[in-house]
């Protein structure tokens, strides 16, 4: 009893660690794969030096132009930061009829950011090219909060935000703004060359390195002083998660590890119970007992300790993979799936152990098994 005590534990281990790590796998494939509202393929970023001269704003806007004329280059924005990340400005606004003001995110970014990220206009216009703020454009949330019935009411209306009074220019699509950890919050995008911290450049999905390259070549004679660098918006989108898929990588091992540590135990347990069972597998061999019908009562026997392993271990698992998922704002649903899956990759694992040893014990010589005492 003690034995096959061990052995259920082993398989209610195993079995925690494999929905945990199956569960955070499918969540981080879901947040890879959900719409975030910008397009993110083949964009690069560059940081912007920020030099408080007044002769910086000409500086941004030449260098744009200059990496604009690139064949391989079809769009470029000048911005505090991309859709997603993790530097994040707000500020309180204040919109015309409205007593309360509210909180809301507000990015500074060029005409053309809408454009090269893909961030549709629901209603309205765009921004102006302009390098100081003459209007706004505002997402649906920001819609929400206000209190307003639909996207159409709020163009033309008047938010204070910064001791000034500018007018919704339009409204864009949500799109996330932060890791998916967060829910979308009210964004307003303005105008503000006094913000711009980054470029970003859609380039195309040929030759890319050597377009970099130019780009560099441009950068360097703009800001000689400084070190060029820059960043696939992919990549940085992915950063957003390194937590999440550090702890994913740790679950993957310990899941390897319990499984390895079970299949031992198992394989332990089988060679002990044939050395046992010698004689009886040679008088069931005598008698007519096919090999078939030998591997299949061992691993109906220790299938048993699996489905109790499985019982044990599905509720506690969901209960701890379902706190974990209300980190995530947006999130799977723990289905019966995960934990199906989970059940037979352990069965799948145990059962080519078990017809392993049993097969080995099973072919041996029924006369020298009858000798066994």
């Amino acid at each position: 009893m003690l034995r096959l005590s061990l052995l259920v534990i082993q398989f209610f281990i195993s079995q925690i660690f494999i929905i945990g790590t199956l569960v955070l796998t499918n969540q981080m494939d879901f947040m890879h794969e959900m719409d975030i509202g910008f397009e993110k393929d083949n964009v690069i970023t560059l940081p912007v030096p920020v030099t408080g001269q007044p002769t910086a704003p000409a500086k941004m806007n030449t260098m744009k132009k200059q990496i604009l004329s690139l064949p391989a280059v079809s769009a470029a924005s000048l911005s505090y930061a991309t859709p997603s990340h993790k530097a994040v400005l707000g500020t309180s606004v204040k919109l015309g009829g409205r007593l309360e003001p509210f909180d809301t995110q507000v990015k500074p970014v060029d005409s053309h950011y809408s454009d090269l990220f893909g961030i549709t206009i629901l209603e309205g216009e765009g921004l102006p090219d302009s390098d100081t703020a003459t209007g706004i454009l505002v997402n649906e949330e920001f819609v929400k909060v206000a209190g307003l019935s639909d996207s159409g009411s709020v163009v033309g209306n008047v938010v204070t935000m910064w001791d000034r009074e500018l007018p919704i220019k339009g409204v864009v699509r949500d799109f996330n703004t932060q890791s998916l950890s967060h829910q979308i919050e009210p964004v307003v995008m303005v105008n503000n060359v006094s913000d711009y911290r980054s470029l970003s450049v859609r380039i195309n999905e040929k030759d890319q390195q050597s377009t970099i390259k130019k780009i560099q070549a441009i950068w360097e004679a703009t800001y000689p002083e400084y070190i060029f660098q820059y960043i696939y918006l992919d990549d940085q989108i992915k950063s957003l998660y390194r937590g999440e898929t550090k702890i994913t990588s740790m679950l993957k091992v310990f899941a390897g590890v319990a499984v390895l540590i079970g299949c031992l135990g198992l394989h332990g347990l089988i060679t002990f119970i044939a050395n046992k069972r010698t004689k009886e597998i040679g008088v069931r061999k005598i008698l007519g007992a096919s090999l078939e019908s030998i591997v299949l009562l061992f691993t109906s026997e220790l299938g048993k300790l699996l489905i109790i392993g499985f019982a044990a271990a599905a509720p506690l698992a969901a209960f701890f993979m379902d706190l974990l998922l209300q980190e995530f704002a947006y999130r799977i649903k723990l289905g019966p799936s995960v934990f199906l899956t989970a059940f037979a990759i352990t069965m799948l694992i145990a059962f080519a152990t078990i017809s392993y040893n049993t097969f080995r014990a099973a072919m041996a010589n029924p006369v020298d098994s009858l000798k066994t005492e």
